[in-house]
């Protein structure tokens, strides 16, 4: 899901930099390839976040019985801590599609401001 995100918003925000003439220059490659590294590292926090926060809420608020009629694939009358985490992982994954498609929508001068802003000037 992280790849999928970060190729969609890299396309959709329309982010990697072409030369004008074709050629490919050492400032251009390295500004493509931080670009890049740039927005996968970011979809991995953030899918790290969510993940973290969905376990914390899944042991700390939700009862084994409740869990156990969200989720109705389970055959058996209680609930894992594996069950708990492949529902956070669900959680966090559809998350991050949802942020993902929401961040397609945003202007691409804002985007494109907050991944090539120098923090010199």
């Amino acid at each position: 899901m992280i790849g999928i995100s970060s190729l969609f918003i890299l396309h959709k925000q329309q982010l990697i930099l072409h030369s004008s003439s074709g050629t490919l220059s050492e400032l251009l490659v390295v500004g493509n390839a931080t670009v890049i590294l740039s927005v996968i590292l970011g979809m991995f926090a953030t899918y790290a976040m969510i993940f973290l926060v969905a376990v914390l809420i899944s042991f700390g608020f939700f009862s084994d019985s409740l869990l156990t009629q969200w989720i109705s694939a389970l055959q058996h009358e209680s609930i894992s801590a594996v069950d708990r985490l492949i529902a956070a992982g669900f959680f966090a994954a559809l998350s991050q599609a949802v942020g993902s498609l929401g961040a397609s929508l945003e202007g691409q001068q804002y985007v494109a401001y907050s991944v090539y802003a120098d923090a010199e000037l």
